[in-house]
């Protein structure tokens, strides 16, 4: 028997001698292929004895899966004999984050981390491995440039503050337009008409171990409709679907949710400049006690969410973001954020028609989305579509013509 092999089946036969210790075992750390779900899909990438780094690579994760296996032993030997609080809290802390670091050490978990779609294997897989598949998934999406890519979009291109404060999101969205062969859409990227004409499907990853259902807002803005009147621009609400249930195991809004604002598909004059269409997830308030309730010494789980229909604007086109998530306590003030737990923007229009795909004014191409917008303004605004132009000079800069 090879080293690699002698080193695995030791570290199987000591995890199978521990699972009658405790009910999240060490053994479902790190289980034998023939128990396990996660391990009876992954196996050896090259054959024994085929490559030695390969093999030592096993060897490696083996024993440091072993090594934090034998770390957590002597943490929950400690445990028995801690009588502090505030230590035996410590003790217990530095228990669970070794247990899982010993679960990402395994092949089987790093194959399912690979291998997930969207936190469809996540959803599937056992308890521990849930957990320690989120984390994974957390680190890629902090620090291998996915969130970085988002935050560096919606700020070159002013979503803020523009729109909203500074947020920090917490939960990956991703957004795509299946009806419009648009896989998943990039933060930033340009899309045309006829693609979002259909509402878009929304995938979610929410990083956090608690598998209590939380309740949130989906709002799409845009922020850059024309205000001729003001010669500035205008927020415009396309979408509102409140009380989205997320969890752990969430991996999309489900089909049942109703939207408080049906959708309106983007429909950009071409004359503009490009619009920021931007799609935000915000966290419902958590419920308040009434004065009574107070005085029968009634309390509120501080971590809840509570079910509610936010306002709904009776003119979309004279929406405000900042100034809608105060009035519906989304937020205590307009430079307030703190309720902002997913973000993403596209753009449309403007230059966007010919940027996107390289479309000529004159070109075919060109005339269908146009004619998708057309369609939009007359089925939304009972009109045809605004033609928009730059203003005299003497009104932009705001001197007489002549002196």
């Amino acid at each position: 028997m090879s080293s690699a092999s002698r080193t695995t089946a030791i570290l199987s036969k000591r995890l199978r001698t521990s699972s009658s210790r405790r009910a999240l075992s060490t053994t479902s750390i790190v289980q034998n292929q023939s128990s396990s779900t996660s391990s009876s899909t992954w196996t050896r990438s090259l054959p024994e004895g085929s490559n030695p780094a390969y093999d030592a690579s096993l060897i490696f994760l083996a024993q440091h899966s072993s090594s934090l296996l034998d770390k957590a032993e002597r943490l929950r030997g400690q445990l028995s004999s801690v009588q502090d609080a505030e230590l035996k809290s410590t003790v217990e802390i530095a228990l669970k984050k070794t247990e899982l670091e010993a679960r990402i050490a395994r092949p089987e978990t790093r194959w399912l981390h690979e291998n997930e779609s969207g936190g469809q294997v996540a959803g599937e897989a056992e308890a521990g491995d849930k957990e320690a598949l989120n984390v994974m998934a957390e680190r890629r999406w902090r620090k291998m440039g996915k969130l970085d890519r988002l935050m560096e979009r919606i700020l070159t291109m002013n979503v803020v503050p523009d729109l909203v404060a500074l947020p920090n999101p917490e939960i990956d969205m991703s957004v795509s337009f299946p009806t419009g062969s648009v896989s998943e859409a990039v933060p930033g990227d340009y899309l045309l008409p006829s693609q979002t004409l259909q509402q878009p499907k929304i995938s979610l990853r929410a990083f956090t171990n608690d598998e209590t259902e939380q309740l949130y807002t989906l709002v799409m803005v845009d922020p850059d409709l024309p205000d001729t009147e003001r010669l500035s621009y205008k927020e415009y609400c396309h979408w509102i679907v409140p009380n989205i249930p997320i969890s752990r195991n969430t991996t999309s809004i489900p089909a049942s949710i109703t939207a408080s604002l049906d959708y309106v598909p983007p429909h950009p004059s071409p004359e503009s400049p490009y619009h920021r269409y931007t799609l935000l997830l915000l966290r419902q308030p958590t419920p308040t006690l009434s004065s009574s309730d107070k005085e029968k010494g009634d309390k509120l789980d501080s971590s809840a969410t509570t079910a509610f229909l936010p306002t709904t604007p009776q003119d979309r086109s004279n929406f405000n973001l900042r100034e809608w998530m105060v009035e519906n306590n989304f937020s205590t003030s307009p430079s307030d954020a703190s309720s902002v737990k997913g973000i993403f923007m596209f753009r449309e229009g403007g230059k966007g028609f010919g940027q996107k795909v390289g479309y000529k004014r004159t070109s075919k191409e060109w005339k269908e989305e146009e004619r998708v917008v057309d369609g939009v303004w007359k089925e939304v605004w009972g009109r045809e579509r605004a033609v928009y132009e730059k203003s005299p000079k003497e009104e932009r800069f705001g001197y007489p013509v002549k002196y």
